[in-house]
């Protein structure tokens, strides 16, 4: 039967070696120069339209407000009287 303190071992070591491989495939991905950065921002950026024409649209559909205080700021700042 295996002490206590062989299983902690075994445990830090498997945790150093996933730790240490996950390391080495960010380095690795940190030095690529093939210039893909572009395009997965490119990505982020037409995802985050896309959603918020499709959440603008469902309220539009369902007559929702999803951040009442927001439209009330809004609409008082254009309101605005001096």
């Amino acid at each position: 039967m295996k002490k206590n303190s062989d299983r902690v071992n075994e445990w830090v070591v498997t945790i150093q070696s996933k730790a240490m491989s996950q390391m080495k495939k960010v380095m690795g991905k940190l030095q690529e120069s093939d210039g893909n950065f572009v395009e997965e921002a490119l990505k982020y950026v037409i995802a985050i339209v896309i959603g918020g024409v499709l959440l603008t649209g469902l309220c539009r559909i369902f007559n929702v407000n999803i951040l009442k205080g927001l439209e009330d700021g809004v609409n008082n700042l254009f309101n605005y009287k001096a």
